[in-house]
């Protein structure tokens, strides 16, 4: 693995000792914190601008303003963010795709970015360099992930990261059925181990020259394709399991789980996470069909309407997330009837959508 972090990072670490006790002050004002209202489920809404190819059909149009002191948290899966070769041009994402993502980024102005699909560190850092030098990410890291395609997870911050690790193929018990469906499985009988590790990063938080925060983010990229869910439940049964080891070495220690779930909030890999006692950060609108909960959708995070792309947060971080804070920002997408297949319309940046949540670091309630 490898890092590019500037020299205060690297202080940080060594004085911390990446150990950081949250101070009484902030404890005390955590759990002040009142409980936040429930919001009734909205009405789906069918918008003219949906049918045409291109337009914001998910997520919302203009993210909303930080409220001040809030520090804000976000995950977006880039779709491929792999460097053009000269010897093949199709290998990368292309220029115009490259510059909607940075838009996109700009747009949402997170303080901390969560990133999936990203080809290594030396394309993340030349991508910030060519197109977000002005957003204050001074800390960039990701970490190898054991994908095959070689896609790994990273993070942008504009606060010191002061430590990280990935644990690329790491067992995590079982073996792979005999079946994928009605069909072989190609690795029935192996070992069933991550196929995309999570990421574990530690940031550091400033709230003011004497105090601070810090944020253990655990950035995950869950294996897709439906058939999957086994192996999905096999990698969250595993993160949880680190997840209890940390929260019973320091219970006050605030966890965010993030990134690209491959599954929607009542599927059993991410139940998982909930049974642990993390929560959904974003409360969404949800609509009930009399078969199935939908996300409404402003809430949705994949071209194709699901709501995959989550921040799921324990218990002391949830006492810090501003209410109703949460959003997903949209970016141009196919119309309903146009497939995979199909050419990208104009403005394309992601077959996923950026999530997003602000949490109050500050002392002034």
């Amino acid at each position: 693995m490898r890092c590019r972090l500037g020299f205060r990072s690297a202080l940080h670490a060594t004085l911390l000792s990446c150990v950081v006790v949250l101070t009484p002050g902030c404890s005390e004002r955590a759990e002040e914190r009142p409980e936040r209202p429930q919001r009734p489920a909205a009405e789906p809404q069918t918008r003219d601008e949906d049918l045409r190819s291109g337009a914001i059909r998910f997520g919302i149009k203009d993210p909303p303003a930080k409220a001040p002191g809030a520090v804000r948290l976000a995950t977006y899966n880039l779709e491929n963010l792999i460097a053009v070769r000269a010897d093949d041009q199709s290998a990368g994402k292309p220029p115009a795709e490259v510059s909607a993502l940075a838009e996109t980024i700009r747009r949402l102005d997170a303080d901390i970015l969560a990133v999936q699909q990203v080809e290594s560190l030396d394309t993340l850092q030349r991508f910030n360099d060519e197109h977000l030098g002005e957003m204050g990410y001074t800390y960039i890291i990701t970490a190898e992930s054991g994908d095959p395609r070689g896609i790994q997870q990273g993070v942008l911050s504009r606060f010191p990261i002061v430590t990280y690790q990935s644990w690329p193929g790491m067992e995590l018990g079982g073996e792979h059925p005999e079946m994928f469906g009605d069909r072989p499985n190609f690795f029935a009988g192996q070992p069933v181990r991550y196929r995309r590790s999570p990421l574990k990063a530690v940031v550091q938080i400033p709230a003011d020259e004497e105090d601070h925060l810090e944020l253990t983010l655990l950035v995950v990229h869950h294996k897709s394709h439906p058939l999957s869910a086994y192996w999905r439940e096999a990698e969250a049964r595993a993160l949880t399991e680190k997840i209890r080891t940390m929260q019973g070495e320091r219970p006050e220690r605030l966890i965010a789980v993030l990134g690209d779930f491959s599954a929607e909030i009542d599927h059993a890999s991410v139940r998982i996470y909930l049974e642990v006692g993390l929560r959904d950060a974003q409360q969404p609108e949800l609509i009930e069909t009399g078969e199935q909960t939908l996300p409404e959708k402003k809430w949705a995070t994949h071209t194709t309407g699901t709501r995959i792309d989550m921040i799921l947060v324990n218990e002391p971080l949830w006492k810090l997330i501003e209410p109703s804070s949460g959003f997903v920002l949209g970016t141009p997408a196919r119309a309903p009837w146009e497939g995979r297949q199909d050419p990208k319309p104009e403005g394309w940046a992601s077959d996923h959508y950026p999530v997003a949540v602000d949490m109050r670091v500050d002392d002034d309630e």
